[in-house]
């Protein structure tokens, strides 16, 4: 065939000083029940790719990033969520649109001062 596999030099192709920016996770495999994204230098929650990428998800970790809010349609996107994890990030306040399977939800080291109470409806 005429595939042509192009070797650079890696050295050469630096550019000292310019921040990379990070891409945006990947999103597990179909059926997946757990996505860590911990630690990804996360600004916002990523979207995803499909209608129904993630409808399997249980747990979710967003621990260790920079999120300042979480989106308004997050039950949606994940339906059978039952475990949130967005400790050691930027958030001033948490959701008030219900998550209903919702069971354990951590959110340590945050500027968070209160639990809205239809968080757990």
């Amino acid at each position: 065939p005429d595939s042509t596999i192009e070797m650079g030099n890696m050295l050469s192709n630096a550019v000292l000083g310019t921040q990379i920016e990070p891409r945006p996770p990947l999103p597990p495999p179909p059926g997946a029940k757990e996505w860590i994204v911990s630690g990804a230098k996360l600004v916002e929650v990523p979207r995803p790719p499909s209608s129904g990428a993630l409808a399997d998800i249980e747990a979710f970790d967003l621990s260790n990033n920079s999120l300042t809010n979480l989106p308004e349609d997050l039950g949606s996107f994940l339906p059978h969520l039952t475990h949130l994890d967005v400790s050691r990030n930027r958030l001033t306040s948490l959701p008030c649109y219900p998550l209903p399977h919702l069971t354990s939800l951590v959110a340590a080291f945050n500027s968070v001062s209160a639990l809205p109470e239809t968080l757990f409806q």
